[in-house]
């Protein structure tokens, strides 16, 4: 996919997170509700590849625990940066997990998460990455930040040398 790419549009992001959940609306009988809101501006910049979905694995993974579990998916430019947002109304974290999920030498769980924050930090700088907030019973919020620059392929890049 993308030729080796590391970076492709948010566009693509978005779809691949959205192709993901089609999939599992259908095999789950339309059990799982998602609402989209995403900023237009944003669509067209870059961001690392596969980042989105694997949070959008979790939540269903993780999280539910009822009938139906309910997503928001949100992509909107925030100063000079993008942030995707990923809500679900599912079981919730303890703090101290949260912790243990985003400590770099980790405890055997959040492989995932600590590897999209990584590849976030590494392509952007240390002020990027994942951010968590979770209330138990009530859910779990997800941030992921960095720096919007519009999407050019490396196709286009070596072209301009």
């Amino acid at each position: 996919m993308h030729r080796g790419e590391m970076l492709i549009p948010v566009e693509q992001e978005l779809q691949i997170a959205k192709s993901y959940l089609d999939i599992q609306r259908i095999k789950n009988a339309d059990r799982i509700h998602v609402a989209y809101a995403i900023a237009p501006e944003v669509l067209e910049s870059e961001g690392v590849k596969f980042i989105l979905q694997p949070f959008v694995e979790n939540a269903l993974e993780h999280a539910w625990y009822d009938d139906d579990i309910s997503l928001i998916i949100r992509a909107y430019r925030e100063e000079e940066d993008v942030v995707f947002e990923v809500e679900d109304n599912g079981l919730g974290m303890k703090e101290e997990l949260i912790g243990q999920i985003l400590e770099p030498a980790g405890q055997g769980i959040g492989y995932g998460i600590r590897n999209v924050d990584q590849r976030i930090k590494l392509q952007y700088g240390r002020p990027y990455g994942v951010a968590i907030h979770s209330s138990l019973g009530e859910g779990t919020l997800i941030w992921l930040r960095f720096s919007c620059r519009p999407y050019r392929s490396l196709m286009e890049e070596a072209q301009q040398l």
